[in-house]
């Protein structure tokens, strides 16, 4: 029998990736295959630039239920960039 074990949390909060960082764990996240239910991203420094990041993620794995971005740089861009990305999944 073979036992496969996937990733369904992904915790990186307060880990101060920055909008690089996040843009590498995204495009990771976009390419795998794991089917993640959450992505704790809080306390990173994201801004507005690094949420288009998130929302490729988010676009790209429809089994995401629950996603933590408080305490980052959003604003209402990067806020509204993310939204849309939700939208469409959902």
């Amino acid at each position: 029998m073979v036992s496969r074990v996937c990733t369904q949390v992904l915790n990186i909060n307060d880990t101060s990736l920055t909008d690089k960082g996040i843009r590498d764990v995204c495009l990771a996240v976009a390419q795998s295959s794991a089917p993640l239910e959450e992505i704790e991203l809080a306390l990173n420094e994201i801004t507005p630039q690094g949420a288009k990041a998130v929302a490729l993620a988010l676009a790209t794995k429809p089994t995401l239920r629950r996603v933590n971005l408080r305490e980052n740089e959003l604003e209402d861009k990067g806020a509204v960039v993310i939204s849309k990305a939700i939208c469409k999944v959902g």
